[in-house]
């Protein structure tokens, strides 16, 4: 992905891994520019600044209040997107933000996402290398690909589909470095198709169980290793979806 004003746009159903992807995004940037505030992270969804509103003006002052700072009432309706725009690409250039991350994008209106769109605008007009990047289900594409404004400022977009099994293997050995152990390797395969079996195709599950088996306690016998991550899993879904993985 090419850095510097322009908009990204990634879509796929819950579980598929975008929001992990992302994190994983966050920490690459972060570790080659030596810069923390190389790529900022912002989750739009279940905020209150936009309920009831639906313009431009209302999507990039969701930005605005995370990256500049909050506007008071008055100072909101009087300041022009545009403004707001320029407001956080300076804001981003001094800071040397060059990734910028809005997740849940698809909770926003067409009109909140064109308004977002400015940003990229703004930063391609004055040569600002900054990329916004916009995460969100099937509902984001379709509001993209719909409004003409929209769809010419894509610069790229990226589905999230299924993965395969043996990345699903992959992603539970890399996040449980305890599972390298040799001991551990006694009861691992059995663990690993439950596991899989029990997630369904849901990756963010089994990195949440991973993430959980990690923090510990862990079993002071590393054969139970696997076991630990399995009762973990079994805990986290429902006793109706343990069913359906069993029968």
């Amino acid at each position: 992905m090419a850095l510097g004003g322009n908009t990204v746009v990634w879509t796929g159903k819950a579980g598929r891994g975008k929001t992990i992807a992302a994190v994983q995004l966050v920490q690459l940037v972060t570790s080659r520019t030596d810069n923390p505030h190389a790529c900022r992270y912002i989750l739009v969804a279940g905020t209150d600044s936009h309920r009831g509103t639906a313009h431009q003006a209302s999507g990039i002052r969701l930005v605005y209040h995370q990256i500049v700072g909050s506007l008071s009432s008055s100072a909101a309706r009087n300041l022009a997107p545009m403004r707001m725009a320029e407001d956080i690409v300076n804001h981003c250039a001094a800071a040397g933000t060059r990734l910028l991350i809005i997740d849940e994008a698809g909770a926003l209106s067409s009109e909140q996402l064109r308004g977002i769109t400015m940003i990229a605008d703004h930063a391609s007009l004055h040569a600002v290398p900054l990329t916004v990047l916009l995460i969100g289900m099937g509902g984001l594409a379709a509001k993209t690909s719909a409004l003409p404004q929209l769809a010419r400022r894509v610069f790229r977009a990226c589905e999230f589909g299924d993965w395969p099994e043996a990345d699903q293997r992959a992603l539970v050995l890399a996040h449980t470095p305890s599972l390298m152990d040799p001991a551990a390797h006694r009861f691992l395969p059995q663990a690993l198709d439950h596991l899989i079996a029990l997630a369904a195709g849901d990756v963010s599950f089994l990195h949440k169980v991973c993430m959980i088996g990690q923090a510990g306690p862990l079993p002071d016998d590393p054969t139970e290793l696997p076991l630990h991550l399995v009762a973990i899993a079994d805990e986290l879904r429902p006793a109706s979806v343990r069913g359906e993985s069993a029968a």
